[in-house]
């Protein structure tokens, strides 16, 4: 049966396009090298590659097995590295993929008692679409993910709601006639509004929320970062949606007033999500650890 060596060789073989540059690299003999691609070419029934004078090339089986030994590589390769650092917390990197909205206003004071603690943990920040962050979380190349809800997930993620927050929606001073009186969402659509991009969680659920009361929403502005939104705002660019944290209390003096509608807007939730796949590192059971205490 074939061994994870012979795989190794075959990948490298691939890779080089030449037994002799393998046979280097791998510290083995060009005969051991052939043998071992004739082992694989018999027990998996394909051949794996052409031969010429130029060296070697894969046929389209062999392109196949390449694919699928890259990932099997790459998810060896990562799970020495997360082994290498299980063991302690002086040294190692903790991953983790967060939103602007996420980092600001729950995550930094975390990380900054965790840096304080452990110096010498590198924390790497990756700030993207949803979508992303969590393909990287199920690929294993972030610990965790801090993330707003809604969010579609399946059972290799676990999802814990650790912060919860309601969106309201505001005006700047040439809408404030809007704000004297509880509005009806239909009664707004005449109105600009501004959003965040597709495929952030803030434009899901306000259009689910929309969606729910049989409305439509166009919106003049759609934006990609959630804190140019106020300042759109005050300067009666459009209506907005923006959790409430996002709008500091001496802005409602002059520039920014709330609109209250008739509809009840579902509260959000922050959540910090962990593969169920891949083990913990021992930098991220402590940051879990604190924010779970």
């Amino acid at each position: 049966m074939a061994q994870l060596d012979d795989f190794q060789v075959f990948k490298t073989v691939a890779e080089q396009k030449s037994i002799s540059k393998a046979a280097k690299i791998l510290y083995l003999t060009q005969p051991t090298i052939t043998r071992t691609i004739q082992r694989l070419e018999s027990e998996l029934n394909a051949t794996l590659f052409l031969r010429s004078k130029q060296g070697v090339s894969m046929t389209k089986e062999g392109e196949l097995l390449f694919e699928h030994v890259t990932i099997a590589c790459n998810h060896i390769d990562i799970a020495k590295d997360k082994l290498s650092r299980l063991s302690s917390l002086s040294t190692g990197i903790l991953n983790i993929g967060v939103t602007e909205m996420t980092m600001q206003y729950y995550l930094l004071p975390y990380l900054v008692e965790l840096k304080k603690d452990y110096p010498n943990i590198n924390i790497h920040l990756s700030f993207e679409y949803p979508d992303t962050i969590l393909y990287k979380l199920n690929s294993g190349f972030i610990d965790l993910a801090f993330l707003t809800t809604p969010l579609e997930l399946d059972d290799t993620v676990q999802c814990t709601p650790v912060f919860h927050f309601h969106d309201i929606l505001i005006a700047g001073p040439n809408y404030f006639s809007l704000t004297n009186k509880r509005q009806h969402l239909s009664d707004l659509t005449k109105f600009p509004f501004i959003l965040m991009e597709h495929n952030t969680s803030a434009r899901a659920y306000i259009e689910s929320f929309f969606a729910k009361h049989h409305v439509t929403i166009k919106p003049e502005f759609s934006l990609s970062s959630m804190p140019l939104i106020v300042p759109m705002v005050i300067r009666n660019l459009g209506l907005a949606f923006i959790p409430s944290v996002y709008v500091q209390k001496e802005y409602f003096r002059d520039d920014v007033r709330r609109i209250f509608l008739f509809e009840e807007m579902p509260k959000r939730s922050i959540c910090v999500l962990s593969s169920n796949i891949y083990p913990h590192s021992a930098a991220c059971e402590e940051l879990l650890n604190r924010i779970y205490e």
